[in-house]
């Protein structure tokens, strides 16, 4: 049997399909991705699986609108009457947190959370997710959610720089040094880059916690590795693992 798995973002969806008894551990592969905004339950070619497997079960993190997660909704229900479909947000009382409105939080904070807990268990854990919004989010060797701090993605920065003055130039590439810059167009990469940087080490100088491993997610994680002084592992596909990790807790 398997299962489908998808993580709608706010700039990508991604969906993977694997077996029941996947394991947490090895790298979901074979994953697709489309544009968030192109999903519509009209367009019956976003979502293009191989229908020919055994889908039993289907789990979904999303961060869509309201507009477009209805429109998610709608299609899978079309396409995949019968079949159980669980939202990750439906199951945050599976995760111990800090947070006042646990509601409130990300459902793809709350999938990388499930799935860097399940991979590195009893660690004080800072887990970076680095997409349209950065996220960052400390989970301690208890396993308790302690918190965290959402900024602007690097794009979402240097596109904010462009659109709210009148002579900055809008740029769509990125730093990989940070240092004095000597043009416009690299003060604002370094600058951006530089904020999240700061960010992390800023935040890690104010715990009480010792992190003993920074997880690194999302499409500009690339951009932000290399910077860091504490040990980094990147999991790309870190909010699907998440995804398995909640099938497997909901059918132990």
């Amino acid at each position: 049997m398997s299962l489908l798995l998808i993580d709608a973002g706010n700039s990508q969806s991604k969906w993977a399909i694997c077996q029941e008894n996947a394991s947490i551990e090895t790298p979901i592969t074979d994953v697709k991705s489309v544009d968030s905004a192109s999903i519509d339950p009209k367009n019956h070619t976003w979502l293009n699986l191989n229908l020919g497997q055994d889908i039993r079960h289907i789990y979904v993190s999303s961060v869509l609108s309201d507009a477009l997660q209805q429109n998610l909704s709608q299609r899978l229900s079309q396409e995949y009457a019968g079949i159980s479909i669980q939202y990750i947000a439906q199951h945050k009382n599976l995760l111990h947190s800090s947070y006042k409105n646990i509601a409130q939080l990300g459902s793809d904070r709350f999938a990388n959370l499930l799935a860097s807990q399940a991979l590195m268990p009893a660690q004080n854990l800072l887990i970076i997710s680095a997409g349209t919004a950065t996220t960052i989010d400390l989970l301690d060797s208890s396993g308790e959610h302690r918190g965290g701090l959402i900024l602007p993605g690097l794009g979402l920065m240097q596109n904010a720089l462009a659109n709210a003055t009148g002579q900055l130039p809008k740029i769509n590439s990125f730093a990989n040094q940070i240092g004095l810059a000597n043009s416009t167009e690299e003060a604002i990469q370094q600058g951006t880059l530089a904020a999240h940087i700061g960010a992390v080490e800023l935040l890690i100088s104010k715990l009480d916690e010792t992190v003993s491993q920074i997880v690194l997610t999302g499409g500009y994680a690339s951009w932000i590795a290399p910077h860091l002084n504490q040990p980094v592992i990147q999991i790309p596909d870190l909010v699907l693992r998440g995804l398995l990790c909640l099938h497997k807790k909901l059918n132990p």
